[in-house]
């Protein structure tokens, strides 16, 4: 990968130095959008020089798959893969403008072919991602001779594909950037926001260990934060993404989390699930919650949640969801309502389990057209 800049800070101290070292807009991974109305629709996501994946969705049997690849960065884009759907799909990247596909449905059947189109701009804005990265060293003097610690930030956002149309990638970058509460009306996408990030760290992270008000261990005072942004779909003018991130900051172990979203363009905002539900939805979406743990979990309609490790009895919604074209999946964090040890939780209900509280004409319908 292509490292556009890299900057080292150097500070000395009395005991031995401080160093920065920040590189930026490394390419890391791309997404390309490609539909033909009432056929299909094909999301390629590329997150390196070596894998790739297809996410296809045929539109007339509502069905969809994944087909995984591997690549050579020196060979020309055509692969091949298979997925639980068919038993051999040659994948033909060559052309911008399309995607063409060679499918095989069973091993000896004979191949049918599929060329679908770019997806416009306006309906989905092709992405791609770049890395960014700080890492913070601070070395000191020991009985031992001298030892070092180090923080590392890595960071990995969305941006719109060159050559995107500028009114495309206005909104695409005003959608990622709703999530962001009290940003001023100049700030530089992700520039601004990844600086203010590494700031806050690294000035606490040099505070710390340079003042002595913590002491230095060669385990807990390896600080590493990882925060990346992912564009989960782009449909109807609604674009899902999830901001995720990691951090160890000492202690026995780090955490994780990622908060999910979902923008509207027509509304030009973040939606709650007040926006996706009829009103006084609560209780059958709560109902419906409840019972789709107790079937992943395999417990009796009696039987206690608290038994099996959860800090509560009734889960309630949040709204930590994602949307997909057949359901709703609720994200629930480490601790949320269950210990770390069970880790993070999804709960994912069909659309056809909420008939009764999804609105006509709403964003429901939208992600299922």
């Amino acid at each position: 990968m292509k490292k556009i800049f890299i900057i080292i800070l150097l500070v000395l101290t009395a005991d031995g130095f401080a160093q920065t070292v920040y590189s930026s807009n490394n390419s890391c991974g791309i997404v390309r959008y490609f539909s033909m109305t009432n056929v299909a629709e094909a999301v390629w996501n590329q997150p390196n020089d070596s894998t790739g994946e297809l996410h296809f969705y045929d539109q007339k049997s509502q069905v969809s798959c994944l087909v995984s690849v591997g690549i050579n960065p020196l060979a020309e884009p055509v692969y091949i893969g298979s997925s639980d759907l068919f038993s051999e799909v040659k994948i033909d990247l060559k052309s911008q403008s399309a995607l063409r596909l060679t499918i095989k449905e069973k091993q000896n059947s004979e191949p049918f072919f599929l060329t679908l189109p770019a997806t416009p701009t306006s309906i989905a804005v092709p992405v791609d991602y770049k890395c960014f990265s700080a890492v913070r060293h601070i070395a000191f003097e020991t009985e031992e001779g001298r030892d070092s610690v180090s923080m590392t930030i890595e960071h990995m956002y969305p941006v719109p594909a060159a050559n995107t149309p500028k009114a495309d990638s206005l909104w695409f970058i005003k959608a990622i950037c709703s999530m962001y509460e009290g940003l001023p009306v100049d700030a530089v996408y992700p520039d601004d926001m990844i600086k203010n990030f590494d700031i806050s760290y690294i000035q606490d992270y040099t505070s710390m260990y340079e003042s002595g008000e913590a002491e230095i261990d060669e385990f807990i005072s390896n600080w590493e934060i990882y925060d990346e942004v992912s564009v989960l779909f782009q449909k109807n003018g609604l674009l899902g993404f999830v901001s995720a991130g990691y951090e160890y900051t000492g202690g026995a172990h780090g955490l994780y989390g990622s908060v999910n979203y979902t923008y509207d363009s027509q509304s030009g905002k973040l939606l709650t699930l007040e926006d996706i539900f009829v009103i006084n939805y609560e209780s059958i979406l709560e109902t419906a919650i409840n019972d789709q743990l107790r079937s992943d979990l395999n417990l009796a309609p009696d039987a206690l949640l608290s038994d099996e490790g959860f800090f509560v009895e009734v889960v309630t919604a949040t709204q930590n969801f994602i949307l997909s074209e057949t359901s709703i999946t609720f994200h629930y964090n480490v601790y949320e309502i269950a210990p770390y040890a069970a880790g993070s939780i999804d709960i994912t209900i069909p659309y056809s389990d909420l008939k009764s509280i999804i609105p006509a004409g709403g964003v429901i319908e939208r992600m299922m057209e």
